[in-house]
C-alpha cells in the first residue's frame, strides 16, 4: 500500500514518524504544493492531508482518495483557523474530523472523527494533541477502508482570520 501524508507543521512530521513504525507500506511525507502534486503522480492508494495552507488541486483529489483532517466537529467549523474559531467562540475541546477533499473547502463526506481534544494551552500543546486521534483515524481508514457519510446538519463556515487576530489569540495563552 502507497500512501501519503501531507503536512507543514512539525506534529505533522510526528505523526508521519509514528505511522511508518507502526504501519507497513511505502509512506511518503510531503510539505510543498509541488511535492504533492509529484507524490499524487506516483498513484498512492491515499493521501492524507493533516495541516495543509493551500487548496488542493482537483486533478490531485480527483485521481487519488484524499483525506483531510479537520480539527472541528464538521459541518460546523468550516474553513480557515478551526481552532482558533473555535476558542473564540468559547469552546474547550473538539474532535478531528478526517473528511473526502472535494471541490468546497471541508464539505466532503466524513470517514471517522476522534476526541475530544483539549484546546486548554498554547498553540505548539494544542497541536501535539492532534497526533494520536490523526494517527488512529489514517491506522483504521487504510485497515478498514470505510464508506464516508454524507455531513449532517448546520454548516457553519468562518473565513481566515487576520494575521494580527491571530497573534493577539495566543499571544495571552499558556
Amino acid at each position: 500500500m502507497r500512501a501519503v501524508i501531507a503536512g507543514t507543521q512539525p506534529w505533522t512530521a510526528e505523526a508521519y514518524r509514528r505511522l511508518t513504525r507502526e504501519m507497513a507500506g511505502d509512506w511518503r511525507f510531503v510539505q510543498t504544493k509541488a511535492e504533492l502534486e509529484e507524490a499524487a503522480l506516483d498513484s498512492p492508494r491515499w493521501i492524507f492531508v493533516l495541516h495543509w495552507h493551500w487548496m488542493i488541486p482537483e486533478h490531485v483529489w480527483s485521481q487519488v482518495e484524499t483525506v483531510n483532517m479537520h480539527a472541528a466537529p464538521l459541518p460546523l467549523f468550516r474553513g480557515g483557523n478551526p481552532i482558533e474559531h473555535q476558542i473564540l467562540a468559547g469552546k474547550t475541546s473538539t474532535v478531528v474530523t478526517a473528511h473526502r477533499v472535494i471541490a468546497t473547502l471541508d464539505a466532503g463526506d466524513i470517514y471517522g472523527q476522534r476526541g475530544p481534544v483539549s484546546l486548554a494551552g498554547t498553540k505548539a500543546e494544542i497541536l501535539e494533541r492532534f497526533i494520536e486521534p490523526c494517527v488512529s483515524l489514517i491506522r483504521e481508514i487504510v485497515d478498514t477502508e470505510p464508506e464516508p457519510y454524507p455531513q449532517v446538519g448546520e454548516v457553519v463556515t468562518f473565513k481566515r482570520l487576520p494575521k494580527s487576530e491571530m497573534e493577539a489569540l495566543w499571544a495571552g495563552r499558556t
